[in-house]
């Protein structure tokens, strides 16, 4: 391109492609109030502390009450996070720590119901003070041990 106008335009809109792609891509999961980089965050140290069955840890990243549903009909509630220390081998049960781990980062989904892990076997949402800008973070909202691995 020897015409230096062809060539700031040319450059213009390479970066205004670049932008728009960005800006989508940053704008992916904010449905449950949080950008990319956090979910990945999120969800890497989420794989962690299930692979190495550290209750604590993993009790940290919930966001209380806690349902869990052992079917379409039966559930229970995890109040807080000394209850879900106590219940942990209940709650994170062979298929629902296999669901975790076996998850990729690129394929999560998310919906205005938050984010699915495996198909829903764990749900992730941001819970977000009420001040102006809110201040959302996320965790797991939901475990659903009925939901088939594959």
């Amino acid at each position: 391109m020897k015409n230096p106008m062809i060539r700031k335009t040319a450059s213009l809109l390479m970066l205004l492609v670049a932008a728009i792609t960005t800006r989508a891509h940053a704008q992916h999961y904010l449905t449950v109030g949080v950008r990319d980089a956090e979910v990945f965050r999120f969800f890497q140290k989420l794989q962690q502390v299930v692979r190495a069955g550290d209750r604590s840890g993993f009790a940290a990243m919930v966001n209380y009450p806690l349902r869990v549903n052992r079917s379409a009909k039966e559930h229970f509630i995890v109040a807080n996070r000394a209850d879900l220390i106590k219940r942990y081998g209940e709650v994170i049960t062979p298929t629902v720590q296999k669901g975790i781990l076996i998850q990729q980062q690129a394929m999560l989904r998310s919906t205005q119901q938050g984010i699915a892990v495996s198909g829903g076997v764990v749900w992730l949402m941001g819970v977000c003070t009420k001040t102006r800008p809110p201040v959302c973070h996320l965790g797991v909202s939901s475990v659903n041990q009925h939901v088939i691995v594959r």
